[in-house]
């Protein structure tokens, strides 16, 4: 009824990481990881093995500031913060390798045939994402308030049209531009608050825009 398929499938990762963290008079704060990973799934070029990624964030808690402790006892919190970072994934489905499919005997020539499935690419690599983000936190009077702007951009693996001497019509390629970005607001307000009742209001809004290129 059809005959049958076999698929096997192996993926193996590795990864080696650092986190280095620094607070300044309760005040300022950096923090920076640093990653390599590694994947099998590039396995035709070692040089596309190992993806090495990294973050960095700063934060500044204004409201600790002498100044403004003096000038606006009010003002709980005031922290502004900045992040940028880039990380790696990989598409499990796809292959470096070239796939070729048995169809048995040919009408013609008698003889067992194979056809390809997906051609080799041993340029095949990580998708990496570029993401910043700048924040805001803000707390009075019982009012807390986020605001958060980010922007991320991926270089995807898409399936794109190719050259027809190579015997197919497209093949998965990092040729893709993914593009998001965005604003977010959070308002949480506590009109009641005793030893043993709390009472809490929220809400929250956002936009996020996408564009994707080719």
């Amino acid at each position: 009824n059809g005959g049958w398929s076999k698929t096997s499938t192996v993926t193996n990762y590795m990864s080696f990481f650092g986190i280095v963290a620094y607070s300044f008079m309760n005040r300022y704060v950096i923090n920076m990881n640093l990653r390599s990973d590694a994947s099998n799934r590039f396995g035709q070029d070692v040089n596309k093995q190992f993806d090495p990624t990294w973050s960095f964030g700063a934060s500044w808690k204004l409201a600790q500031e002498p100044f403004m402790m003096e000038n606006l006892p009010w003002l709980d919190q005031f922290n502004i913060r900045a992040t940028y970072g880039i990380q790696g994934n990989v598409v499990n489905s796809l292959s470096p390798e070239m796939i070729v499919r048995y169809q048995g005997l040919h009408s013609s020539y008698n003889e067992y045939y194979l056809t390809i499935s997906s051609l080799p690419n041993n340029q095949l690599k990580w998708e990496r994402t570029k993401s910043a983000n700048l924040g805001l936190d803000v707390a009075l009077f019982g009012i807390t308030m986020n605001f958060e702007y980010y922007n991320r951009r991926s270089n995807a693996i898409i399936r794109q049209d190719i050259a027809q001497e190579y015997g197919m019509e497209s093949m998965p390629l990092n040729g893709g531009l993914i593009t998001n970005q965005g604003v977010e607001f959070t308002l949480n307000y506590t009109p009641i608050r005793t030893n043993d009742f709390a009472w809490t209001v929220g809400m929250n809004a956002g936009k996020n825009w996408n564009r994707s290129e080719t």
